[in-house]
C-alpha cells in the first residue's frame, strides 16, 4: 500500500473536480454549493469537456470563491466526461481530490466530515446522500422524491452494486500513482472500477454517515445515466475486468429498489430541508 497516513503528517488541501458540458446553470449551482461549505476547497479545477467556451467563466466563479484558487481547462468535443476528469487531474496541486458532478449538490458540512476521516487515516471516504428526483421544467424546479442512499462498506455487496456515489467521496490524490487514472474505457461505471480498484489495492473506503450530497436525478431522463444501453455495455467490461458478481446495470435510484439493498441501508444523518436548490449559508 503506497499511500500512507501518520501522526505529523502534513495537512490535507483538497481540490474540488467537477467535469461539465453544456449545462452553466447547473453548474452555477454546483459552485454556489462548494462556496457554502464551512470547510472550503482550497482549489476548484473545473473541466469544460467540449462545451460552449462561455459555459465557464473563471472570473465570475473565482468572484463565488474568494478564498479558492479556480483552475479551468477546455476540452475539444468528443473526449467524453471519463477524460475530462483525467485533464482536471492534471491540476490538481493539492494533495487530495474532492468529486462533484455539476448536476448535483454538497450541504455546507460536506467536505468537513470527509476532511475529518481523511485526517483519521482513510485514502478514501465517502459520504451518504440522499436521492432527489427534480422537475427541472417547473419554475422554480420542484422536488419530486427524495430517498437516503446510505450503505456501508462491504467487500462481497461492492462486487453487486455501487456503494459510492461519486459526488460524495474524496481520495487521497496519491492513489492514483497506485491504480492509475480514471478508466475511459469503465464509461458510465468509471467510479465504480476507481473505487473498486482502490479497495482491492487495500485501502477500505471510509463512510462518513451523513447525506451531505444531493445526488439529482432529473425527471425528465436527461442524465447520463438514463442511456441503458450505453450503461448494460460499461457494466459487462467491468464484470470482466474487476470480477463483478453481477452483469446488470442499475443507477443510484434504481438500486434503491432492490431488497438486498435496502437491507443494507444504515442510518444517516439528515440536514436538508428539502427546499431545492437548498438555501445558501455562508461559512462562519
Amino acid at each position: 500500500m503506497g499511500v500512507g497516513f501518520a501522526d505529523g503528517a502534513p495537512p490535507i488541501t483538497v481540490a474540488a473536480l467537477i467535469a461539465t458540458r453544456g449545462r452553466p446553470a447547473l453548474l452555477g449551482q454546483a459552485v454556489r454549493s462548494i462556496a457554502a461549505q464551512t470547510r472550503p476547497p482550497e482549489a476548484l479545477v473545473v473541466v469544460n469537456d467540449g462545451g460552449a467556451a462561455g459555459d465557464v467563466v473563471a472570473a465570475r466563479m473565482a468572484a463565488r470563491l474568494p478564498a479558492t484558487a479556480v483552475r479551468v481547462a477546455r476540452l475539444s468535443p468528443g473526449a467524453g466526461h471519463v477524460r475530462a476528469r483525467n485533464a482536471g487531474l492534471a491540476l490538481v496541486e493539492e494533495s487530495h481530490v474532492a468529486i462533484l458532478d455539476d448536476d448535483d449538490l454538497w450541504l455546507p458540512d460536506h467536505l468537513a466530515g470527509l476532511v475529518a476521516a481523511l485526517a483519521a487515516g482513510a485514502a478514501l471516504a465517502y459520504a451518504d446522500a440522499e436521492v432527489v428526483t427534480v422537475d427541472r421544467r417547473a419554475q422554480p424546479a420542484r422536488v419530486l422524491a427524495r430517498q437516503p442512499f446510505s450503505l456501508p462498506w462491504d467487500d462481497a455487496l461492492a462486487r453487486r452494486y455501487n456503494l459510492v456515489v461519486p459526488s460524495g467521496m474524496a481520495y487521497a490524490r496519491a492513489l492514483h500513482g497506485e491504480v492509475g487514472p480514471f478508466d475511459a474505457r469503465a464509461g458510465h461505471h468509471w467510479d465504480w472500477d476507481f473505487v473498486l480498484a482502490v479497495a482491492g489495492a487495500g485501502h477500505r473506503p471510509a463512510r462518513v454517515p451523513a447525506a451531505t450530497v444531493l445526488y439529482s436525478i432529473d425527471a425528465a431522463g436527461r442524465n447520463e445515466s438514463a442511456r441503458t444501453d450505453e450503461m448494460r455495455r460499461s457494466v459487462a467490461r467491468l464484470a470482466g475486468a474487476r470480477g463483478l458478481a453481477t452483469d446488470r446495470p442499475h443507477t443510484f435510484g434504481t438500486m434503491l429498489e432492490e431488497p438486498d439493498v435496502r437491507a443494507h441501508l444504515a442510518p444517516t444523518r439528515r440536514d436538508w430541508d428539502g427546499r431545492w436548490p437548498p438555501r445558501r449559508r455562508r461559512p462562519g
